[in-house]
């Protein structure tokens, strides 16, 4: 059981790097590298859950719009959390390179 989630994991994993494997980067657009691999993605987990419902009572259709929203909510998550890290990263990094000394110059004193 644990090796066929490690087989899954690593198959369903490189479906959203392929576009990036086998597109030149510099002759496309990075936008719609980006589409193209969500839709990949969409796709194999439709595929998955249609697997999943092989070995239980749920209908094949159910079975894989119910992985693939599930899927696609995660990775939006995954996604989102990591914009929100990278501004953060980001603004921190911009507010040491205005104030390398870390003093607070919002102050004033009279």
């Amino acid at each position: 059981k644990g090796c066929m989630t490690f087989i899954s994991f690593i198959i369903c994993g490189i479906v959203p790097l392929l576009v990036y494997m086998f597109v030149d980067i510099h002759s496309s657009s990075g936008d719609t590298n980006f589409y193209i691999s969500i839709g990949m993605t969409a796709s194999a987990l439709f595929l998955l859950g249609v697997l999943k419902s092989m070995a239980s009572y749920v209908s094949w259709y159910r079975s894989g719009l119910s992985i693939m929203v599930l899927g696609c909510i995660a990775a939006g998550a995954a996604y989102g959390i990591s914009a929100l890290a990278e501004y953060a990263v980001a603004s921190k990094i911009e507010c040491h390179l205005l104030n390398p000394a870390g003093n607070d110059t919002t102050t004033v004193t009279s």
